[in-house]
């Protein structure tokens, strides 16, 4: 067993989300959902914004979609996020002995 089948078996029963769908997260969201790993799309526009085709393709593959301004909710439902590469975080805090800096 080769090490990419070994992890698509380990996560088979994770929920995995996938923080937008420019060009790095499409294929993949396809070879998830191939692998029968349960699938959500988080990105903020609309289901009226979102592009058709895509989310009619990824809908009949059984993709979840989480859309519109709330669209991140949804996330800590999920065992595994991927964040597309251009999408910019908030300001961090890390904590050090307690604190918040």
């Amino acid at each position: 067993m080769t090490k990419a089948q070994r992890y698509f078996m380990e996560i088979k029963d994770k929920r995995v989300a996938f923080i937008g769908t420019g060009v790095s997260h499409l294929e993949l969201i396809k070879l998830f959902l191939s692998k029968g790993i349960r699938c959500v799309v988080c990105d903020k526009k609309t289901e009226d914004e979102f592009n058709e085709l895509i989310y009619e393709e990824l809908s009949a593959k059984g993709c979840e979609f989480s859309l519109g301004e709330h669209y991140l909710d949804i996330i800590f439902n999920c065992d595994i996020v991927f964040r597309t590469p251009g999408k910019k975080s908030r300001r961090c805090h890390y904590i050090r002995n307690g604190n918040f800096l």
